[in-house]
Order: C-alpha cells, then sequence, then structure tokens
C-alpha cells in the first residue's frame, strides 16, 4: 500500500511522523470526514439501510453504540467490503475478456432470464452459470490470497508438530491451484462447479472467504453485489483487455494488480 516504508518504519507507532505514516494519517482523516458525514445526515434522516440501524440499536439496558463505535464498523464495511469486490470483479472481467466462448455462454443466460433489464437480487439467484464464472474467478485469483490463524492448542498435520500459540499460514492460493484437487487447475473453467464436483472435494479446497468462526461475515453480501454488477455491465457492455493479458500482483493482504488492468468498453448494439 501507499503509506507502507518497510518492516522497520511499520513497526513503529503511528504518532511517529515518517513520510508514508503522514500520508496515512491524512488518508484516514479524509476517509473519517467521509464516514462521519453519512453517520450525521443518517442520524437527521433515518431509513432502512445498516447505518441507521446501527443508529437505531440498543443493548439490554437500553444503551445505544457510540458515534466512534458507529464510526469503525462502518469504516469496516467501507473497506472491506469495497476492495475485495472490486478486485473479484477486475479479475472475473479479465478472465472473461479471454475467454470469449465463456462470455458467449454467460451473456445467453442473461439474455434468456433478464431480457435487457436490470437484475434483481432475486435475478441473481436464478442464473447459475453467472455463479460459476463468479466461483471459477475467485478461486484462480482470491482476492484474498492467505490468511492466519493462531493454534489454540496442540495438534499434528502431515507429521508436524504444531504448538499451542504457533502462527499458522493458510495460503488460498495454492491450494486453490492443487492439481491433486483441481482438474487442470490453471485452466479458466466455470463449468467445472457441478454440484458433483463440489460435494467431492474436501473441507477447505476452496475458501475465497475464509472458514471457521472467522469466516468474512459478508460472504453472501459479496457475491451478491459481484453478480447483479456483473449482470447489469455485461448486457449493455463488451470489455475488451488492452493492458497485458498476463497478471503481475503484489500479495499484500489482498492481491493487487501492480499495473492498471485496462479495458476498451463496446456498448453491445
Amino acid at each position: 500500500m501507499d503509506y507502507q516504508e518497510g518492516l522497520s518504519a511499520d513497526m513503529l507507532p503511528l504518532d511517529v511522523p515518517t513520510p508514508g505514516k503522514i500520508r496515512l494519517r491524512r488518508a484516514v482523516d479524509d476517509l473519517e470526514s467521509v464516514v462521519y458525514r453519512i453517520i450525521d445526515e443518517r442520524a437527521r434522516n433515518p431509513g432502512d439501510d445498516v447505518v441507521s440501524r446501527m443508529l437505531a440499536v440498543e443493548d439490554e439496558s437500553g444503551e445505544g453504540m457510540s458515534r466512534e463505535q458507529i464510526r469503525d464498523e462502518v469504516m469496516t464495511l467501507l473497506l472491506a467490503g469495497h476492495e475485495t469486490t472490486a478486485l473479484a470483479l477486475t479479475f472475473t472481467t479479465f478472465l472473461l475478456a479471454q475467454h470469449p466462448s465463456v462470455e458467449e455462454r454467460l451473456l445467453a443466460e442473461l439474455d434468456d432470464h433478464l431480457g435487457g433489464d436490470p437484475p434483481t437480487v432475486e435475478d441473481v439467484r436464478n442464473l447459475p452459470y453467472l455463479e460459476t464464472v463468479v466461483k471459477e474467478s475467485m478461486r484462480l485469483y482470491p482476492p484474498v490470497p492467505g490468511i492466519v490463524r493462531e493454534a489454540t492448542g496442540t495438534d499434528e498435520i502431515a507429521g508436524y508438530t504444531i504448538p499451542e500459540g504457533a502462527t499458522l499460514s493458510i495460503n488460498q492460493w495454492t491450494v486453490h491451484r492443487d492439481p491433486s484437487l483441481y482438474d487442470d487447475p490453471m485452466a479458466f473453467r466455470p463449468d467445472r462447479w457441478t454440484d458433483e464436483m463440489e460435494q467431492s472435494l474436501p473441507r477447505l479446497a476452496y475458501f475465497p472467504f475464509s472458514a471457521g468462526p472467522r469466516r468474512c461475515v459478508g460472504d453472501r453480501f459479496a457475491m451478491l453485489e459481484a453478480k447483479v454488477v456483473l449482470a447489469t455491465l455485461l448486457q449493455r457492455y463488451h470489455l475488451e483487455l488492452v493492458s497485458d493479458p498476463s497478471l503481475d500482483l503484489v500479495a499484500t493482504i489482498t492481491s493487487r494488480p501492480r499495473n492498471p488492468v485496462l479495458m476498451r468498453v463496446h456498448e453491445r448494439t
């Protein structure tokens, strides 16, 4: 990320005025001002949305959430719900641009079910090929390439002893491309996602949203959002890839293209 300066500087407290931390503080201040503006607007004009509900909620003692608590929750929703979905859409359109037969089949499904109309939430639940396209994209290019977990007890994995308190690095990127789990794993093949194939996969062979009690709480919303955006976009436009057909990715918390993924937009007639 832009504020990162290297391990030594990153370990310093946030109030140490290194150039990167000054940029970070300014960025946080800008984002907080946007978030507080949203909160204040919903406090004046509540509606049927998550911020209004957070403003209205009370615990068993009748106490509501503080402004700072709501700020933290909204900040998390904005950051976690924006970059990862944007990356998933980037990778999916990147793959579709290089696989015209997949795009053609997807368009046929959209035409049959939507007929050019904007998709509703109920519509996208009845678009099975769209679902497999997004799944396959996140198999090849999981927006979060790896997670870490702390062992709560001593265990043994494949002959290796894992001591209590050890930090484990679990890599979706590697698992999703394992040839022992997926036939022709480097190929973009949405039709591999049949019910039988999914039932045959071992537990945690596919986990783009992590797993267990720390699984992403927004996984269903993220899938719904990605499918609605794709169905809306692809009915109107064909995206032609004009940048490098291979991706040079930077693995931070997310997998991000080092260089822009450039598309030429063609309106469908």
